[in-house]
């Protein structure tokens, strides 16, 4: 791969880009979320698939835990 490959998943974007060769990986990543936040993984697969299922696994639990932080303000008292 030369160059980057992105795709839109739950409002965050998963870039892919070439591994920097000196890591066991193919693939690094950039994740990019719907508040401006960034998360850089730079062992993101040994294939593209893999490393897009990986950065979706990630936001998954991202959003999970959002979910549940929002869900236990929810429950407070004046929350």
């Amino acid at each position: 791969m030369s160059e980057t490959r992105t795709e839109e998943y739950r409002g965050w974007t998963i870039e892919l880009r070439p591994g920097q060769g000196r890591l066991c990986s193919e693939y690094a990543m950039t994740l990019r979320g719907p508040e401006g936040e960034e998360k850089n993984v730079p062992l993101a697969g040994d294939t593209a698939e893999r490393a897009l299922s990986r950065g979706r696994e990630y936001i998954d639990v991202e959003e999970d835990i959002r979910q549940r932080v929002a869900e236990k303000k929810a429950r407070r008292p004046g929350g």
